[in-house]
């Protein structure tokens, strides 16, 4: 817009204040992308390590333990993605 501007082009002035929108929304859009990004790939690598475990844990010395463990982990990080989706839900509605 500063190019135009010089030029001596007139700018309309709800491009303008789009520009202007534009500028104060684009940082916390890039943060959430990049909070988006990192809990998708969190929750891939914790599904891997879940899967891992269930799938060809010893059951050796501590037998149930760990199978119980397990479960109770599961439950505790299926509740903190949902937490992380309803904020997600939220910020949604946003006009971006």
């Amino acid at each position: 817009m500063r190019c135009l501007t010089s030029l001596g082009i007139r700018i309309p002035l709800d491009l303008r204040l789009g520009c202007i929108d534009v500028k104060q929304k684009y940082p916390v859009a890039v943060k959430l992308k990049e909070a988006v990004s990192i809990f998708t790939r969190t929750c891939r690598e914790v599904d891997r390590a879940l899967a891992r475990v269930s799938g060809g844990g010893d059951a050796g010395a501590a037998g149930a333990a760990p199978a119980t463990m397990m479960t109770d982990l599961s439950k505790l990080i299926d509740d903190y993605k949902y937490d992380v989706q309803q904020q997600l839900l939220r910020g949604v509605g946003f006009r971006w």
